[in-house]
């Protein structure tokens, strides 16, 4: 018993004394010189217990060209706050502070007077950055650094809101390369350039609009942006680095506006998951055809006055017939037809895709937009093909040289109305018809006001932009395959529609309850329905 007892309290003495180490250990500073001058010493650094990095000093830090090199390497992550103290007058290279994934602000002092670009590169959890007021070349507003004299973002966070009053016309090179945590960012339209490798491996960014005052996409500059799924290019911009959207393998789309914009010639500078949409003869194109890539002609055009046609208090815009096989239409209007639009009673758009009218309050909408920049009208036809017997769906934008909706998605009598013709199909009636505005909450039907059986020209009114569905109701509801029976068949192929497979057939036959979407209630129906339940078929 007195043997068992000495080996306790020599085991809780050895407990005590590990945990006493371990308190020694975790609440360890470290600290040495950083300085460019002589043996460094002009500048000091130390790192405390509580994760405060902090340099002192006067006069430069050390450039360090590797990692390795950097007096702080080994312990990058205990680094939660980084603090450059007054009387330090540069943060060298972006192997200072490269990767510390646990640093969330940044504190720079009045003194520094240069900083290299990426300095904070791969600061995954970086969301302050703060410049001390008096510094004379360097400012912070909205978590991002700012060159103020040359107007550069030098570098951002995760929380960086871009200040819109012209104070940042260039995001710099490697401004937010590495934050993974970025979602969303807003670039204003004093944005004239987007540097190379600017948002590199920001993996968690899942949509960015290019204003139309940019004009440079750098090198690299969105590479292995994981999460972005689309991507438009305005018409001003006049080159697309290399790789620049290399490693995007969510995206599905980059529509690209102008048709002499120079693209790098890499096959990595557009990722090849990305149909490319663009004019007839552009580069866009030549850049498919190179490198295998799908391509969908759309039909670009820049309105001026030429391009009106006045009927008394109606003005016609008429590009119908000029590429009748194009499946989007993007139509630029020129600032200059401002005061030509002023007070017409309506404005008609015609297009390969619809031809879509506008009312006096809806036409006075597009003229106030042009009274500050050019305005953006696009309209595609994005039907899936294998629903393309029984469906069809288009997509309707009209957006401000900011990139703003000027007829937003949501239903206002404000926006004025629209009235969208669509050729659908011949020899139907109007009741054997839908549309469906496709909304935030699923499908919502709207009121068709005419039809015309000979033309198939389907029209109807509404107050909002964004996609609607056109049905053919006339299909036998269970039926999927179109064989003229319903089974198995049937059951088969809708359970792979909701397993997320692409099938052939038409899913207005498997909307049994007639709810706009089809669903595993309508796979329930079915099931029913093949073992002699009476659903209503």
């Amino acid at each position: 018993m007195k043997k068992l007892k000495k080996i306790l309290i020599i085991a809780a003495v050895a407990i005590v004394f590990v945990c006493l180490l371990c308190l020694s250990l975790s609440a360890q500073s470290y600290s040495g010189t950083c300085g460019a001058e002589g043996d460094g010493s002009n500048l000091t650094w130390t790192l405390d217990s509580d994760g405060l990095l902090k340099i002192e000093g006067t006069g430069a830090m050390a450039a360090y060209t590797s990692s390795r090199d950097v007096p702080w390497d080994s312990y990058r992550s205990n680094i939660k706050t980084v603090e450059i103290s007054e009387g330090v007058t540069s943060i060298s290279s972006s192997m200072v502070f490269w990767n510390c994934n646990n640093l969330t602000s940044v504190i720079i002092s009045e003194s520094v007077t240069s900083i290299g670009s990426g300095a904070f590169e791969g600061c995954s959890s970086l969301e302050s950055i703060v410049v001390k007021e008096g510094n004379t070349v360097y400012h912070s507003s909205g978590n991002c650094l700012i060159d103020t004299e040359a107007k550069v973002l030098i570098a951002g966070c995760k929380n960086s809101i871009i200040p819109d009053d012209g104070s940042v016309t260039s995001i710099g090179v490697d401004a937010f390369s590495g934050c993974s945590s970025l979602t969303n960012i807003t670039i204003p339209a004093s944005v004239i350039s987007i540097g190379d490798w600017a948002f590199n491996g920001c993996s968690s960014l899942e949509s960015i609009i290019i204003p139309a005052s940019v004009t440079i996409i750098g090198n690299y500059a969105f590479y292995y942006c994981s999460s972005l799924t689309s991507i438009t290019i305005p018409e001003g911009v006049t080159s697309i680095g290399s790789s620049a959207f290399g490693g995007c393998s969510s995206l599905t789309s980059i529509t690209i506006y102008s048709k002499i914009v120079n693209i790098g010639d890499n096959e990595d500078t557009i990722s090849s998951t990305a149909v490319i949409y663009g004019g007839a003869g552009s580069t866009a194109e030549a850049y498919a055809e190179k490198y295998g890539r799908e391509f969908v002609l759309m039909a670009l055009y820049t309105i001026g006055e030429a391009d009106l046609s006045e009927n008394g208090n109606k003005v016609t815009i008429d590009k119908a017939e000029e590429l009748p096989d194009a499946k989007e239409s993007v139509l630029t209007l020129d600032t200059e037809i401002a005061d030509k639009l002023s007070d017409k009673e309506s404005i008609d758009i015609k297009t390969p895709v619809a031809d879509i009218t506008f009312d006096n309050t809806a036409a006075g909408k597009i003229v106030d937009a042009l009274r500050n920049g050019d305005v953006t009208f696009a309209i595609s036809d994005i039907t899936d093909e294998a629903d393309a017997e029984t469906r069809k769906t288009i997509k309707i934008s009209l957006s401000d040289s900011e990139g703003n909706n000027i007829i937003p998605a949501s239903s206002s009598e404000s926006n004025g109305y629209v009235l969208i013709s669509v050729a659908f199909k011949t020899g139907l009636t109007k009741e054997d018809i839908k549309v469906f505005y496709k909304g935030e909450n699923g499908l919502e039907e709207m009121e068709i006001i005419s039809y015309d059986s000979n033309t198939g020209i389907v029209t109807f009114k509404t107050n909002h932009f964004s996609e609607y569905e056109f049905w053919d109701m006339t299909v036998t509801l269970g039926d999927i395959s179109g064989d003229g029976n319903i089974d198995t068949m049937d059951l088969t192929l809708l359970r792979k529609y909701l397993a997320g497979y692409t099938i052939t057939g038409s899913l207005n036959a498997a909307d049994l309850n007639g709810d706009g979407k089809v669903d595993t209630i309508d796979l329930t129906l079915l099931r029913k329905y093949l073992a002699g339940y009476d659903i209503g078929l």
